[in-house]
């Protein structure tokens, strides 16, 4: 009995790291999104405020297509970044087609396919250690899936941010130095 105490112990730790690293992947997102409002504010602050718009026709050629390269850069890597945090907090679910169907005891979908609170506390009471440890052990496979995609989501707003940060900085320093 001891063995599998062990391994519901694992499963569950394992289930708690997941959804710590869940949160993590949200964070940087909504700290992504933030300082993208924050700079676009800024930088679209900056040219309106400097007349920067108004003067484009004073501009030679080149500055023109220069301005309008770095504002036509940062506008997409800003929208890169937005789509990008929305796709980390867009749900999923789990990708096995017998998850969505099971009358699990930890996926929030499956608990709430149950009649009653009192039925779902029965069916927790009833189960062994080794279902237990099968259910940790699917809703963590499930939560490591959807963990991937948030991960590679957040990694790539992250990437769009940095680029965002770049051309508004150069866009802002076009704009205040003409």
């Amino acid at each position: 009995m001891p063995e599998q105490d062990e391994k519901l112990a694992f499963v569950v730790k394992v289930f708690e790291h997941l959804r710590t690293l869940t949160s993590h992947a949200d964070g940087k997102a909504g700290i992504a999104i933030g300082l993208q409002t924050f700079l676009l504010t800024n930088v679209l602050g900056v040219a309106l405020v400097g007349n920067t718009f108004r003067n484009l026709h004073l501009l030679d050629p080149s500055g023109r297509v220069v301005f309008y390269a770095l504002g036509t850069a940062f506008c997409l890597a800003s929208v890169m970044c937005v789509v990008f945090c929305i796709l980390v907090f867009t749900p999923r679910k789990p990708e096995e087609a017998s998850e969505l169907e099971r009358k699990g005891l930890t996926y929030f979908e499956q608990i709430s396919r149950f009649k009653s609170s009192a039925d779902y506390d029965l069916a927790v009471k009833k189960a062994s250690n080794q279902e237990l440890i099968t259910e940790f052990s699917h809703q963590n496979y499930a939560l490591a899936v959807t963990l991937k995609h948030k991960m590679k989501y957040a990694r790539y707003s992250v990437n769009a941010l940095l680029l965002s940060i770049l051309f508004g900085v150069l866009l802002l320093f076009f704009a205040l130095t003409r």
